[in-house]
């Protein structure tokens, strides 16, 4: 259940991911997803897979400030571990952008 999510960063994270990647969820559950994500990645900041995920999570609720603020924080960090940024960064990026009317950022 819940008490058990919150006292393991990875199933928060796992349980966001797999909500915020549901296609034609509900509100709620995109609502959900953010916070299991947001409490995942307050538990461990050093993961980047909690960090996309949030990021992700931020866009499906709905709030595509937050999202390009955790994507362009994360995307460095990407790219100083693994040499490049992970592609869905650059997705949240563009759609953030564009939901934010910048489309010459998007």
């Amino acid at each position: 259940g819940l008490a058990q999510l919150t006292e393991d960063p990875a199933g928060l994270e796992a349980a966001a991911w797999e909500a915020a990647t549901k296609p034609g969820g509900t509100a709620e559950e995109y609502r959900l997803a953010r916070v299991w994500a947001a409490a995942a990645d307050k538990a461990r900041p050093d993961s980047l897979d909690n960090r996309a995920t949030l990021a992700l999570a931020e866009l499906r609720a709905g709030d595509p400030a937050a999202a390009v603020r955790t994507a362009a924080r994360a995307v460095p960090l990407f790219r100083h571990t693994y040499g490049a940024p992970w592609p869905l960064l650059h997705g949240v990026l563009a759609v953030g952008h564009h939901r934010l009317g910048r489309p010459a950022e998007a």
